[in-house]
């Protein structure tokens, strides 16, 4: 189910159906080892994860047609280059923005919540489920797109799973997952953090 505006705290990524916070899909995949604390410079990653919220967002905009062009950040524009030739060549079609895109979802089922990119259709494809990155797809994507497609109770297992990295030279590289198996790690990845939550090794949440 989509969560509303209330229900979720964006700066830091919380969900709370209800009142009750529960565990997004980066906590789980953070607390069982899948995506590892980034090392370097914090000045520049706070700036690369920055850079992924800012297209984010730019790209709904566009999609929405709301999107002041004028007031863009010109380091964006690479990333909106690659979005519009990924959709002029395979001819998505996102059919509501507002509702398709940075939609905060919950399953009831998973007890589970996250905030899926994208849901659209690709001629040939059928329903594709993405996340968009702007730096370098990571192995543990296919992990992500998956806890984001078993959010939904109803039909889970319908669509077609895709990391799509847009560029900076305005070029994009799409990573397709089509291994079942993903949906076993990634239903394993969530027992892992309830059980160290009933262990007491973290809070719900953390």
């Amino acid at each position: 189910m989509l969560l509303k505006p209330e229900e979720v705290d964006e700066a830091n990524h919380k969900y709370g159906p209800g009142g009750v916070q529960v565990p997004s899909v980066t906590d789980v995949l953070k607390a069982t080892g899948f995506i590892h604390q980034r090392s370097g410079d914090p000045t520049v990653i706070d700036y690369y994860m920055a850079r992924g919220a800012w297209a984010h967002k730019a790209i709904g905009l566009l999609e929405m047609g709301t999107l002041d062009w004028a007031a863009l950040d010109p380091r964006l524009e690479p990333y909106l280059a690659a979005w519009k030739l990924f959709k002029k060549d395979t001819g998505l079609i996102i059919k509501n923005p507002v509702r398709d895109m940075e939609q905060a979802r919950y399953s009831i089922i998973m007890n589970l919540a996250g905030r899926l990119d994208w849901v659209g259709e690709i001629p040939g494809v059928g329903l594709v489920l993405a996340d968009n990155k702007t730096g370098p797809v990571q192995g543990w994507t296919r992990l992500q797109l998956a806890l984001y497609d078993l959010l939904d109770d109803k039909e889970p297992y319908r669509v077609h799973r895709l990391g799509l990295e847009l560029k900076a030279n305005g070029k994009y590289q799409p990573h397709w997952y089509r291994d079942f198996d993903d949906y076993n790690v990634a239903r394993q990845a969530l027992s892992c953090y309830w059980w160290q939550v009933g262990q007491g090794l973290r809070t719900v949440g953390g």
